[in-house]
């Protein structure tokens, strides 16, 4: 062993978790299909063409104000008019409300993760951009819902994400403090507002993040949720 081997120290432990806060489109469930298929419904309905998925997924994540304001513009302009916004919204949420859960799934091992996070004494929340009651209820239709006894919606306090508001709101509700709380996301919006909060950070990178993600500030970055069960354990929970 050399004199630099015996100056060589194990990596510290991270620090136990009491909570962990979750976004919901792209980060618990893949929801694009039924998002586009509402938002496309809306601009038919407005005698315009309906745009790609790709396309739709570029505008998504910061609420559904900004989404629908964005696909108007990439659809034929009227990002401006708000009016014209008021009434694509009101399309877009009748339709979604409808249909939100006809094609949207958990992740893959989403629900097992979430009962063995549960039974390992964490305490778990939603924080997203979409609405409030909209995000009850698609937890609901997949059986999600008894996992949350916190969700905190675009709508629910004055600010959204990246705005740390909403999640130290959510972190105030499960009676914990940002620093020993996991803030789980898939893009700018999730990250920015964790930084914000003085949250940790998980990016999951299968989700909808647009452009470079180089530059998140992540405790640790995961594809398959069952790789998210294995690194949260080694956090361990706080007493």
């Amino acid at each position: 062993m050399t004199p630099e081997d015996s100056t060589l120290q194990p990596a510290p432990r991270p620090a136990p978790l009491r909570a962990v806060v979750f976004d919901l489109d792209g980060t618990l469930v893949d929801s694009a299909p039924d998002i586009a298929a509402s938002l496309n419904a809306t601009l038919v309905a407005l005698g315009r063409g309906p745009l790609p998925l790709p396309r739709v997924l570029g505008n998504v994540g910061h609420g559904m104000r900004h989404l629908i304001a964005r696909c108007l513009a990439d659809s034929g302009g009227g990002a401006e008019d708000e009016a014209l916004i008021d009434r694509a919204l009101g399309l877009y949420r009748a339709h979604y409300a409808e249909h939100l859960a006809d094609a949207t799934r958990p992740y893959p091992n989403v629900p097992e993760v979430l009962e063995q996070l549960a039974e390992s004494g964490l305490k778990l929340a939603v924080c997203t951009n979409k609405p409030e009651g909209l995000s009850q209820k698609l937890l609901a239709a997949l059986d999600l819902a008894p996992f949350f006894p916190v969700v905190v919606g675009g709508d629910t306090v004055a600010e959204r994400k990246p705005h740390p508001a909403p999640l130290l709101h959510a972190i105030k509700q499960l009676g914990a403090a940002p620093g020993d709380t996991l803030f789980v996301g898939d893009s700018a919006p999730d990250e920015g507002a964790a930084r914000a909060a003085g949250a940790r950070f998980a990016f999951h990178t299968e989700g909808y993040a647009q452009g470079p993600t180089e530059d998140y500030v992540a405790e640790f970055r995961f594809g398959r949720w069952d790789a998210f069960l294995a690194l949260v354990r080694r956090r361990g929970v706080a007493a």
